[in-house]
């Protein structure tokens, strides 16, 4: 008998697999929807121009692809059924996530100067 933790740990998986392969692929390519492709790419636009994204000196379609990259490297990792690589996929994840924090905050006290 399947247990029920199992089934919704692969059910979370999954989601997050196809989460981010679509927003990986959004970022990289116009496949799925032109519009959202070009407004990722104004919105990267604005990302290099906020710390610690400056310091780097990307430009912005290097960092769309390198995000977009490493999300899709992050799907791989998480359909690989070994659980270590998974969880690397799962900690990676966590990280391109906390980038959009590290904008919002910084963006809204630049703002309030």
């Amino acid at each position: 008998m399947v247990q029920p933790i199992r089934v919704m740990n692969m059910l979370v998986t999954f989601l997050l697999i196809a989460i981010f392969a679509a927003a990986g692929v959004m970022k990289l390519t116009p496949i799925i929807s032109p519009e959202v492709h070009n407004e990722l790419k104004g919105n990267f636009g604005r990302f290099v121009a906020v710390p610690p994204m400056n310091i780097l000196q990307l430009g912005p379609d290097v960092y769309r692809t390198l995000v977009g990259v490493v999300e899709l490297a992050c799907v791989a990792c998480l359909a690989c059924p070994h659980s270590k690589i998974q969880l690397v996929g799962h900690y990676a994840l966590l990280l391109v996530m906390l980038g959009p924090y590290g904008h919002t905050s910084s963006s809204k006290t630049q703002s309030t100067r």
